[in-house]
């Protein structure tokens, strides 16, 4: 009853907020032939393509670039800029590669072009990147012809063609005569869409007519607007034309105003990391990590603040994902359990912690940190959340220099869409170290599972790592990620499968 007051309220409220102005960059207004979009950040990166992985780099990079494959959701790899793929020998793959593919600036994509790519990804700039400490994994790549090339790997890779899919492939000699910083300014690679115009802000793409994917639109201009009330208000006054992303509560806002909500599961797992690698933190022991589970009423958090739209999480991974278990049940809320556990750990009276956290990225991600806050509180927790921006939580978590002992993470099972690689980077694997959380007892059980290539038995070695990872509470596990974006009335042919808007694919109607 009060969850739909409240959605009837906001409904009323959205009517009213059509009135309201709205900040939005002149050069952004809707016009008859450009797709606006609103976004909470874009990438600090620009068109740097390793350097970042998930939201919100891949809303702009897969746009401008394409790997040799990409994932289905479920996790199968699918056809790119590789059309077909065999393992040869247990540390050798061979790609065939698309014929007649060019980068937007007219150089040829053969394998020339990969062999470059991951030649520079393999020195000591490329290993630092995002991309290129997932790759080295890569002892060499060879070309055998111009569309056949072999990846010799460091030992058995079982899921190679899934790991391939992060890395982009960009222009070989536009990359090695502007370098690093001057490509991101002036990408160039084989999307359906280069970079017109990159200011502070916004971005503006126009339609690369000789790609293999060619856009429908002719003009797409991207607008940073963090706050998600001015990006429902650009639509319903249709000053934009898709905000990404939204929260439930602006549903009825934009289906008032005659758009749409496109809705999915999304690879993530919303969680708080708990740091244990840091002197004094009441996380390093178990039991204080299990507690702060049973101390959050993860059912509340889905059923009320996401409308039902998703489900309280157990572990690191979604159903989407390969190694998910769905016999792992999320922590009950049981705020005696969590007292008894955090008395028995040494703290009868709780704690206090910092955590480091942005909002404005998730559905309702405010509101949830709000509602954590007050279950931990109810059991002598304290937490003080400090809201930071995406760029710095991306160079925090780089450089492994929180100021707290916690911060808002989600669990990413992309690229390989596996529950080894959701773990790897919140394990003492990650890259670059140091990691915030390290259980030395994991690391054999995640290298086996990576190294497995009966699929059987590594999806069983992968539910038994969720298993692990729910009993070590490795972190708060919130709920399974849920993608919400925004359509205003003229959007047609939307997609994102596993958060990869297919830009080509958008139309616009009147």
């Amino acid at each position: 009853m009060g969850s739909n007051w409240r959605r009837a309220v906001l409904a009323v409220l959205a009517v009213l907020a059509v009135l309201v102005a709205v900040n939005v960059p002149a050069a952004a207004q809707q016009r008859a032939d450009q797709l606006t979009v609103g976004i909470y950040s874009l990438t600090q990166h620009k068109g740097h393509p390793y350097k970042g992985g998930g939201p919100p780099h891949i809303y702009v990079h897969h746009a401008l670039f394409d790997a040799l494959t990409v994932l289905a959701p479920g996790g199968e790899p699918q056809p790119q800029l590789a059309v077909s793929w065999e393992n040869v020998a247990p540390d050798r793959w061979r790609f065939r590669l698309r014929e007649g593919v060019v980068f937007s600036n007219g150089e040829p994509f053969d394998s020339a072009a990969v062999k470059a790519v991951f030649d520079w990804l393999a020195t000591k700039p490329g290993r630092a990147s995002f991309a290129g400490a997932q790759m080295d994994i890569v002892k060499e790549v060879v070309p055998v012809d111009p569309l056949t090339v072999e990846f010799v790997t460091t030992g058995p890779e079982p899921v190679f063609p899934n790991k391939v899919a992060s890395i982009y492939m960009v222009a070989p000699k536009a990359w090695a005569e502007k370098g690093e910083n001057g490509f991101a300014d002036d990408p160039a690679g084989t999307g359906a869409y280069r970079v017109k115009d990159w200011r502070p802000g916004e971005v503006t793409l126009e339609a690369f007519e000789g790609s293999w994917r060619k856009g429908k639109v002719k003009t797409i201009r991207i607008v940073e607007l963090p706050e998600e009330t001015a990006r429902v208000q650009a639509i319903q006054s249709r000053q934009i034309d898709i905000s990404l992303p939204i929260s439930p509560d602006s549903v009825p806002a934009v289906e008032l105003a005659g758009g749409t909500v496109f809705k999915q599961v999304s690879p993530t797992v919303m969680s708080l990391a708990l740091i244990t690698e840091k002197e004094g933190s009441p996380f390093k022991d178990r039991r204080v990590r299990q507690a702060v589970n049973y101390a959050v009423d993860k059912e509340i958090i889905a059923e009320v603040l996401l409308a039902g739209l998703t489900k309280a999480a157990g572990q690191p991974v979604t159903p989407i994902a390969a190694g998910y278990d769905p016999a792992v049940a999320p922590y009950p809320h049981d705020p005696a359990k969590a007292k008894a556990l955090l008395a028995e750990a040494g703290y009868p009276n709780g704690f206090s912690f910092l955590a480091e956290i942005v909002v404005g990225s998730l559905p309702a991600d405010a509101d949830i940190f709000t509602k954590v806050a007050q279950d931990l509180e109810a059991v002598g927790v304290k937490a003080e959340f400090r809201i930071i921006t995406f760029p710095d939580w991306l160079r925090r978590f780089f450089a492994g220099n929180w100021e707290g002992q916690a911060f808002g993470m989600s669990y990413f099972a992309t690229p390989a869409m596996t529950a080894v690689n959701a773990l790897k980077n919140y394990s003492c694997a990650k890259e670059p170290p140091p990691p915030h959380i390290c259980l030395q007892e994991m690391m054999p059980p995640m290298e086996a599972a990576d190294r497995e290539f009966d699929p059987a038995k590594r999806d069983a070695m992968m539910r038994d790592l969720m298993r692990m990872a729910n009993e070590e509470a490795l972190s708060l596990f919130l709920v399974e990620g849920i993608d919400l974006v925004g359509l205003g009335p003229r959007v047609k042919n939307f997609d994102m499968p596993i958060r990869r808007v297919l830009w080509e694919r958008v139309e616009l109607g009147r």
